[in-house]
């Protein structure tokens, strides 16, 4: 092989090593890389919520789904809980082991009957009603 067609080729090689790179670089910190994915479970209750719901609902039963705060006792399955951990409050998945995500919010920002619901953990039903909450303790 002659000198100039290895510095061809070491040339292309190098070019496609950048190009990859940059790539690679530009989706992990751009923001366009697949978001972290929510546990099978969750989607799957997520999907049966949403599939359920009637596009021609009443006022009246979307004003009811707004109070998604309450933890009623005759829901299915919990999702979530919010538990305090190291004087903020902590989300975690059902089993109240498995971390699904940490918050800023204090324990103390919480109203009073919130903050007896700490020691059992606040149950959520949806994600929907997680981040609705989470919402409404945020800045």
């Amino acid at each position: 092989m002659n000198q100039n067609t290895r510095i061809r080729i070491s040339f292309i090689v190098v070019a496609l090593i950048a190009v990859g790179t940059f790539f690679i670089s530009y989706r992990l910190f751009s923001g366009t890389a697949e978001p972290e994915q929510i546990p099978e479970i969750e989607m799957a209750e997520y999907a049966e919520n949403t599939e359920n719901t009637d596009s021609t609902e009443t006022k009246e039963a979307a004003e009811e789904e707004e109070t998604v705060f309450e933890t009623a006792a005759n829901e299915e399955h919990v999702l979530f809980l919010i538990k305090k951990n190291d004087g903020y409050l902590d989300v975690y998945l059902a089993d109240g082991v498995t971390l699904y995500m940490t918050t800023g919010i204090m324990p103390e920002e919480l109203e009073e009957e919130w903050q007896a619901q700490l020691e059992e953990g606040i149950a959520f039903y949806s994600i929907d009603s997680l981040y609705q909450f989470l919402e409404s303790y945020s800045s």
